[in-house]
């Protein structure tokens, strides 16, 4: 089931109306229709931002109840970008109630991971599957290309720019959950 498919259900189990959602999260009706019906990606924040209204932990968006979360197809991932990017983010693991999860990020040339570098409590690894990156760590840069790895304590501040050609692709793997 979609993202958008469970915020409708969501939705409705509370009896909310599209509107009434708007209203409370300053996000558009258009907005908020189009991605229940899977017709747009909303960003992280839009998400958090639903789901503080509709008073549920967006790790319920991403639930897999169908397969209890063991498998999740290519095409069935969940994408997520951050606002003011163009940055895509695939949920790779099927839940992330569970202790860790799996992204992939896909970088176009000269782009970031993050806008502003931030940190949070855990750890995180990050393994390079195509493309050159930057990995910006506190004060500190690291230069990685294709199969080169990098692990840390996601408290740093981090992010990671795509310093070579065409797209670049990282598997991150963080604990406990971010999104």
């Amino acid at each position: 089931m979609s993202v958008g498919t469970k915020l409708r259900e969501i939705r409705l189990a509370k009896n909310m109306s599209i509107s009434e959602i708007s209203g409370k999260s300053q996000l558009s009706q258009s907005f908020i229709s189009q991605v229940e019906r899977g017709l747009n990606n909303p960003s992280i924040s839009s998400l958090r931002t639903i789901c503080d209204v509709l008073e549920v932990p967006m790790f319920q968006l991403f639930a897999d109840d169908e397969n209890k979360g063991m498998i999740v197809r290519k095409n069935n991932r969940t994408k997520i970008s951050y606002p003011g990017t163009n940055v895509v983010y695939e949920l790779l693991s099927p839940s992330l109630s569970k202790s860790l999860e799996v992204v992939q990020i896909n970088l176009n040339q000269g782009k970031e991971s993050v806008a502003r570098p931030s940190g949070r409590n855990g750890e995180e690894f990050v393994l390079v599957l195509k493309g050159k990156i930057e990995a910006r760590l506190g004060l500190k840069s690291h230069i990685l290309n294709k199969g080169d790895s990098i692990y840390y304590d996601s408290l740093i501040p981090h992010t990671f720019a795509n310093t070579g050609k065409g797209t670049a692709e990282i598997l991150v793997i963080a604990a406990p959950p971010t999104l």
